[in-house]
């Protein structure tokens, strides 16, 4: 978990006369993130594209992320006044903002196999399956 999120927040807020802050990144509301399927935490670990749970295995070789629970995250925009417009999944955001129609421009009907999974790997929901020993 992001232990500066609140104070980021709060220098955001500080210095944002006007305007607007889009917060894009991978997380859950609360309760999906505190849901029975995710008893163990979201800490996931990245080491030559295998993924695991295990931050004490490859030590300094490998990237770690935690998932945002952006109900926090709003929660605490709202302490401070800023109201939450809504959120929404990666796949749905790119696909109002027009993916399709940019993979058409680029690919004119004949699309690259490994171009179309990169870029439905921002689409479509991710299904991680983590091995357990």
């Amino acid at each position: 978990m992001n232990l500066r999120v609140k104070e980021w927040l709060l220098k955001v807020n500080e210095r944002l006369s006007e305007g607007f802050v889009l917060t894009i990144d991978y997380g859950y509301t609360a309760m999906d993130y505190y849901s029975e399927d995710r008893n163990r935490g979201t800490l996931l670990c990245y080491h030559r594209h295998q993924v695991s749970e295990d931050p004490y295995r490859n030590i300094g070789q490998q990237d770690m992320t935690a998932h945002v629970n952006f109900s926090s995250l709003k929660k605490w925009g709202d302490e401070l006044r800023l109201k939450t417009v809504g959120f929404s999944p990666q796949g749905a955001y790119l696909v109002s903002l027009g993916i399709g129609e940019v993979m058409n421009e680029l690919y004119g009907g004949c699309p690259d196999a490994f171009d179309v999974a990169k870029i439905k790997g921002l689409i479509l929901p991710r299904v991680w399956v983590i091995p357990t020993k």
